[in-house]
């Protein structure tokens, strides 16, 4: 499906798109991650069908700064830079929509973004675990990193 990017980004910026969030605690959905994921991929696949742009959204309630998405977009950026769309592409073009995994969260790498694009989820799946075991490997050091500051500091 293809949609013209002032259109896309119009969209965007009013909010009309199909969102669904849900909130879970980091133990929640580090143990059933595969399976939300694939549940997520499937009611974005839905959604876009019938509207084009969708969005699901991981909300790691004990993480305030911890959130996994799948979506449809012309651009591989999260929904917040559809302003730079713009940027990208000359006025008046149409680009494909396609789907994106993404995290944010300061525990992926530097620019606290990671993000890829996901065809077939089944292809994509072991793009997806790295990426998931990277940011648990780094919460895990950042938690054990705090808990050694409060030691010493005691």
């Amino acid at each position: 499906m293809e949609i013209a990017i002032l259109e896309a980004s119009k969209l965007i910026e009013e909010e009309k798109y199909f969102f669904e969030k849900r909130d879970l605690l980091l133990k929640e959905f580090i143990k059933d991650d595969q399976k939300l994921i694939q549940k997520s991929f499937e009611t974005v696949k839905n959604n876009y069908e019938k509207n084009g742009l969708a969005m699901y959204q991981f909300d790691i309630s004990d993480l305030d700064d911890l959130k996994v998405n799948v979506f449809s977009n012309i651009i591989n950026l999260p929904y917040s830079y559809a302003n730079k769309y713009a940027e990208f592409f000359s006025d008046g073009s149409k680009a494909e929509i396609k789907f994106y995994f993404s995290i944010e969260s300061p525990y992926v790498n530097k620019s606290k973004l990671w993000i890829a694009e996901i065809n077939n989820l089944d292809e994509n799946v072991k793009v997806i675990e790295e990426c998931l075991g990277q940011a648990k490997q780094n919460l895990t050091e950042d938690k054990k990193e705090l808990s050694n500051e409060k030691i010493t500091k005691k």
